[in-house]
């Protein structure tokens, strides 16, 4: 077996400590949020309700989607393209985040660092920061150029 194989092993969610597992979550989505049909520092909606409403008239299924946590590190992305300080966010409810609420919790933080209207949004997954896990705030296509879809 090449020395590459013989250290590596898949990591499972049974290999985790109870507090990896609460920091890393791999059960979270990698991206989620994501539509052409809106841009930061566009919306027309200031409110959970008027968003949770103007998303059902978008891509199916972006209205269903919800963040099964609690809080994240929420990254926004600045003028010149790179990510700025985090700001810790919690779920209104004390369980997950209905995409609503989080798009538009996104929203805020995003127009406080960057002004410039964006190419679509989206949210997609960074890691973990302090224990809990991160996102950043991106456009439509993500940053690592993975997502082109």
């Amino acid at each position: 077996i090449p020395m590459m194989y013989s250290q590596n092993y898949l990591q499972t969610q049974a290999s985790q400590s109870p507090d990896e597992y609460t920091a890393f979550r791999p059960d979270l989505p990698l991206r989620l949020g994501r539509t052409k049909m809106l841009s930061w520092n566009n919306f027309e909606c200031n409110s959970q309700l008027a968003l949770g409403s103007l998303l059902r008239n978008f891509t199916s299924g972006l209205k269903e989607q919800k963040l099964q946590t609690d809080k994240i590190m929420l990254l926004p992305y600045g003028s010149k393209g790179g990510l700025k300080k985090g700001t810790l966010i919690y779920a209104e409810n004390g369980q997950y985040f209905p995409i609503d609420e989080l798009l538009l919790k996104a929203n805020q933080i995003q127009e406080l660092v960057n002004g410039e209207k964006s190419t679509g949004i989206g949210i997609y997954r960074l890691g973990f920061e302090k224990s809990t896990p991160s996102y950043y705030i991106g456009e439509y296509f993500d940053q690592a150029g993975i997502c082109k879809v």
